[in-house]
């Protein structure tokens, strides 16, 4: 990958993630692979899960709790850089 002075930036392929076109409540983008933060969902529990692609309904999803919506949650960060977040999750 290259930087704006055409400088190669080394990255890590599995890190790369597609923009789902979409931003959290507080105007973060969301890509798949983040983490999404539901600090109360319809039965007012706190919620924590994945942004995947389900191809079998072709549409980003957050696993574990499919009808949460973009407005309902925040980006607390990404399976890459923050997988201690699903951990406490679990």
């Amino acid at each position: 990958m290259y930087n704006s002075l055409w400088d190669i930036v080394p990255i890590q392929h599995k890190t790369l993630g597609q923009y789902t076109g979409l931003k959290d409540k507080n105007g973060v983008e969301i890509y798949e692979g983040d983490i999404f933060y539901a600090p109360g969902n319809i039965a007012g529990e706190e919620f924590i899960g994945v942004v995947e692609w389900d191809s079998e309904s072709a549409r980003f999803i957050t696993r574990g709790y499919p009808y949460l919506t973009n407005e309902d949650c925040f980006v607390k960060g990404n399976i890459y850089e923050n997988p201690e977040l699903l951990e406490v999750a679990e």
